[in-house]
């Protein structure tokens, strides 16, 4: 049987039209490998080795502070404007008592304003953050110093505060609430929780927010927040004064209660209206929540067993304690200096771990990158320290082309407040490589506080160059 006119020619015009496709899909693969292979970049990555040092990093806004008194007088004369303080090298932060005692009945006058205002110019100079904390009295005596009237606090309060936030950029923490024995907001006619709420709505109202606050106990930042529960993560890092308030312990790891910190033989189930004290365990527990967004710090004293070496170790970290006193008490750090811990010197053992303390522990950089296609990344930081970091620091990835020393920087997404000590963080995602031109490049990472400009020291052997710290060695050829 032979095949009619009809049925020939269309057999021919379907061959005609599949190698006409065949043509044009052969053409369209021309096109793209012609026009997109060239910019495909395959990448070969090989990491940087990455171990901790036991070397002291000193970084911002954690770490050992120092104290420095001021009493204004009504004339003005501290002379801190033209005094020179040696600080301890370790030191990153100050802790500055400005004694309000001389106006105790009166409103403090321009010339002690001015001085006050050249004690944060001079400080604010130096390579310190500040600590603040405002008071009537260095001997334990506030009863006696203190205004007799909460309004002449409060007008103190207003007077002072507008200073702070001239100087906001820093000052780190407010401490107390202006009143108490040492301005430890205890051993006071208003150490009582309506005149603290008093006290803490002007502070936290007229105080910029960027400056953290501090209150003496667990139970007083109940009161103050009208809240049983600590700050959670949807809380944190805002702008009300619930996310601001942290804490100061200046009887910190003092005795089984932290010398009335906490109360042994009561517990957070008898806790009314906000007021009272869970036990040691309870309220060591209480801190751990909060202060994985508020920082804690203060001084250690009185050489018990609370303070030995590993009983410190394990209750700074579970308090998650970012600065302590350099200076008090001097026998419970003399134990630690004459302690070891992990085979190392237990007091600098403590100093280093104080806050927070990064480490690079690995990295890659690997795939393909062309047009629409991205290559992948993870870098592995984990916090050594005690503490998180409670500001937010800006990070970057640069690329430098070994021959040419040609740079690309690149800034990170991501927020740092959440490297919580003892987890490892992945820093991972998707990276743009097909503009890099084919050749060899180290890779760099770089922390930078943007308000202090200072770089953040990561705690690996490795030391940071121009660039940051150098995280391995690409390769980008072309597939």
């Amino acid at each position: 049987m032979t095949e009619n006119t009809g049925e020939k020619q269309f057999k021919k015009k379907k061959r005609r039209t599949a190698f006409g496709c065949l043509v044009l899909l052969g053409l369209s693969f021309g096109i793209f490998f012609g026009l997109i292979y060239p910019k495909m970049r395959k990448i070969i990555y090989v990491p940087s080795e990455m171990s901790e040092s036991n070397s002291f990093v000193r970084n911002p806004y954690c770490g050992w502070y120092e104290i420095f008194g001021y009493t204004l007088l009504k004339n003005g004369d501290t002379k801190a404007k033209s005094d020179v303080y040696q600080l301890d090298g370790q030191c990153s932060l100050v802790l500055l008592e400005i004694n309000l005692s001389q106006f105790a009945n009166e409103e403090i006058s321009p010339e002690a304003l001015e001085e006050l205002d050249g004690i944060f110019a001079t400080w604010s100079k130096r390579d310190v953050q500040m600590i603040v904390r405002f008071l009537y009295d260095f001997s334990g005596e506030a009863k006696e110093t203190e205004p007799k009237n909460m309004e002449q606090v409060c007008t103190h309060m207003k007077q002072v505060i507008p200073y702070m936030n001239d100087y906001k950029n820093s000052i780190y923490i407010c401490q107390g609430l202006f009143v108490g024995d040492w301005g430890e907001m205890h051993s006071s006619a208003f150490s009582n929780r309506t005149d603290f709420v008093t006290l803490f709505g002007v502070l936290s109202h007229d105080l910029d927010s960027s400056v953290f606050m501090a209150v003496r106990t667990p139970e007083i930042w109940r009161q103050l927040t009208t809240s049983l529960s600590p700050l959670g993560k949807d809380e944190a890092y805002l702008s009300s004064a619930k996310s601001r308030l942290s804490l100061f312990n200046d009887g910190m790891l003092g005795s089984v209660t932290d010398m009335g910190t906490y109360d042994e033989n009561a517990s957070f189930a008898q806790i009314t209206n906000y007021t009272g004290k869970g036990n040691r365990q309870e309220e060591i527990s209480f801190q751990n929540q909060l202060c994985l967004y508020v920082p804690n710090g203060g001084e250690v004293i009185l050489d018990n067993e609370y303070n030995d070496i590993e009983n410190a170790v394990s209750a700074l970290g579970e308090m998650r304690v970012s600065y302590l006193n350099m200076d008090y008490d001097p026998e419970v750090l003399d134990k630690w200096n004459k302690s070891q811990y992990n085979g190392e010197n237990g007091l600098n053992y403590i100093g280093r771990h104080l806050g927070y303390r990064y480490v690079f522990t690995g990295s890659d950089f690997s795939g393909l990158s062309f047009p629409g296609q991205k290559a992948t990344y993870d870098i592995t930081v984990e916090n050594t320290g005690f503490a998180p970091a409670y500001k937010r620091f800006a990070s970057y990835l640069t690329f430098v082309r070994t021959n040419t020393k040609e740079t690309t920087q690149i800034s990170m997404d991501g927020d740092n407040r959440s490297w919580a000590p003892g987890e490892e963080v992945h820093l991972s995602g998707e990276l743009d490589f097909s503009d890099l031109e084919n050749g060899y490049y180290e890779v760099y990472y770089a922390m930078k506080d943007s308000v202090t400009g200072e770089d953040i020291v990561f705690a690996n052997n490795a030391e940071a160059t121009e660039y940051g710290y150098c995280l391995g060695q690409m390769t980008v050829t072309q597939r």
